[in-house]
């Protein structure tokens, strides 16, 4: 597992004690966990605030996702206990990656 692969793992909602299974990016590994963003599909069903905190993944496919998707930056990358996290499915392509540290860069 390694910085821009992108995995599975049990996400928590914030607001309720439930939560599901989903796509994340790594962005950092450290020794017993990772930091990482959620990945979503659903877009258009987000009001235009919430849109303009997502990162469009252009090369979707490329990086092992079945559906168009974004990176969901409008909270902190979350700190996920690395045991459940799932296998790497793929990881983000090199123009993706540059595209995406220009966005984060341009939000701060």
């Amino acid at each position: 597992m390694e910085t821009n692969d992108i995995a599975t793992a049990f996400v928590r909602y914030l607001t309720v004690d439930a939560g599901k299974t989903r796509p994340i990016l790594i962005v950092r590994v450290r020794n017993d966990y990772v930091l990482a963003f959620k990945i979503t599909s659903k877009f258009s069903e987000k009001s235009r605030s919430i849109r303009k905190k997502y990162f469009q993944i252009k090369e979707w496919k490329e990086a092992g996702l079945r559906l168009p998707s974004w990176i969901d930056t409008n909270y902190a990358p979350l700190e996920i206990s690395i045991k459940p996290v799932g296998n790497s499915i793929g990881h983000l392509t090199e123009g993706d990656r540059i595209r995406f540290h220009t966005f984060l860069a341009n939000r701060f």
